[in-house]
């Protein structure tokens, strides 16, 4: 796509009325300064989608969609066998909302995140779970991040022999956590080995207002598997932890 640095003004149906096109590019750089043009050229270069939305104010996609950063592509099991540092997250849930546990591999030099193994289902208990998970090789020196809303089930999986800690919660956690994702330069997903975090991951969303304008707020419905993964990866995403958010006493 080529951006043209001149501003349009269009005449409308109404008389009384014209529509003015422009965008940054108009500008003398001495307005907006140096800076501005850096960043904006940065932004182009590392998400052309991003770029044309934010700095040219083009309509790009449904406007609500969360992780641009997204890839659904096949995992071979080469590259499975020799990914190394593997996450493993856990999302409480019975009936209405499922049980969700995921794997991946997290690739920390490119900033990658490989998500290669789901279980998702409902109407499990502890003991149930447990044996689906053993019969898919999670074993004691595997550690899985769980939601710390439920302490007791926690210590029961770790009767159960797993090495299962909980997450850390704090006001603004979830936002954080998802904008932490959103940061990797790509979330990489085996549709054929995950496809509810395909479809999960894929159809995630922020509010949309009555005329259709994107709101900051995110839509956390259909979002266990993209939970679970927020729980893997705990301990990067708090590496750093927002200066106003205070961690639950209680978790």
């Amino acid at each position: 796509m080529s951006s043209s640095s001149s501003a349009t003004i269009e005449d409308t149906d109404s008389p009384r009325v014209r529509t003015h096109q422009s965008s940054y590019l108009a500008a003398p750089e001495e307005w907006l300064g140096s800076e501005f043009f850096i960043e904006a050229k940065a932004l182009e270069r590392s998400n052309e989608k991003a770029y044309r939305h934010e700095y040219l104010g083009e309509a790009v996609g449904a406007g609500g969609e969360v992780f641009e950063n997204l890839s659904l592509e096949k995992i071979s099991d080469e590259s499975i066998e020799r990914f190394d540092n593997i996450r493993m997250g856990l999302d409480w849930g019975f009936s209405s909302d499922p049980l969700a546990w995921m794997k991946g591999h997290f690739d920390k030099r490119r900033r990658v995140l490989f998500l290669f193994d789901e279980m998702v289902a409902s109407d499990l208990s502890d003991g149930e779970a447990a044996r689906l998970l053993k019969a898919r090789g999670v074993n004691g020196r595997d550690r899985i991040i769980c939601d710390s809303a439920d302490p007791k089930t926690i210590s029961n999986y770790r009767n159960l022999g797993f090495n299962a800690s909980g997450c850390r919660k704090y006001n603004g956690s979830v936002e954080h956590g998802v904008k932490w994702l959103q940061d990797l330069e790509m979330i990489v997903i085996d549709p054929v080995r995950c496809p509810v975090a395909a479809k999960e991951f894929s159809s995630y969303s922020y509010k949309l207002d009555t005329d259709g304008s994107t709101l900051p707020v995110l839509m956390q419905k259909n979002d266990h598997t993209i939970d679970a993964v927020r729980y893997a990866m705990d301990l990067e995403i708090n590496q750093v932890r927002p200066a106003s958010s205070t961690f639950a006493s209680t978790l």
